[in-house]
């Protein structure tokens, strides 16, 4: 069975990459993303939000950050879902961003390095992990879209994709920001997984 799981560090750009990959993906065009969140990797991911979702979001704690995970591991790379779930066919999307430092994270977990937004280099050589470059995810929605289904056309050819419908959720999820844009990050959209004040935070 397949699986797509969108992973990525925080303020890469992911949520717009998952919003696309909901729309490409034939049949989850009008589906809420599923975000599985540190709590359910620790409580029930085994039972619920993965087993019943083809399609998921989930951000990783790189390891080299020292950032320990809610399982009090370090890191919840693609290596920790394929461990424990070896029944399925997992692809992972993801996206990195150079330069980014940890200021967002706890203090308790912020360093001065500035490799917090990148995965591991090793994932790079894993036929099952395509990673995007956020200067590619910023780009006008149907360069971003257009490159994006190019490359999952390749990744994922066990699914029946759509540009246009990338496009579209694309477009609507950043119609939907608009209206948020000025409510508190508390504030959020359930659907396209948006916060209120989601763009621009620090760096």
């Amino acid at each position: 069975m397949h699986k797509i799981i969108q992973l990525a560090p925080m303020r890469t750009a992911s949520t717009l990459l998952a919003n696309a990959l909901y729309g490409m993906v034939k049949g989850w065009e009008d589906k809420p993303i599923q975000y599985v969140t540190g709590a359910d990797r620790g409580r029930d991911v085994r039972s619920k939000p993965f087993h019943d979702h083809d399609i998921i979001k989930t951000h990783n704690h790189p390891p080299s950050m020292g950032h320990t995970n809610y399982m009090g591991g370090t890191g919840q790379d693609p290596d920790w879902w394929i461990n424990n779930f070896p029944e399925y066919d997992i692809r992972f999307v993801c996206c990195e961003r150079k330069g980014l430092d940890s200021s967002h994270l706890n203090p308790r977990d912020q360093t001065d390095r500035l490799d917090y937004g990148l995965l591991p280099k090793k994932y790079g050589d894993y036929e099952n992990v395509y990673i995007m470059q956020y200067e590619d995810l910023i780009k006008p929605v149907e360069e971003f879209c257009g490159k994006l289904y190019k490359d999952m056309k390749e990744f994922l050819p066990m699914w029946e994709l759509s540009l246009q419908g990338a496009v579209d959720r694309c477009n609507k999820m950043n119609a939907r920001y608009e209206e948020i844009k000025d409510k508190p990050f508390t504030f959020l959209d359930k659907f396209y997984y948006i916060h209120g004040s989601h763009r621009g935070r620090g760096k």
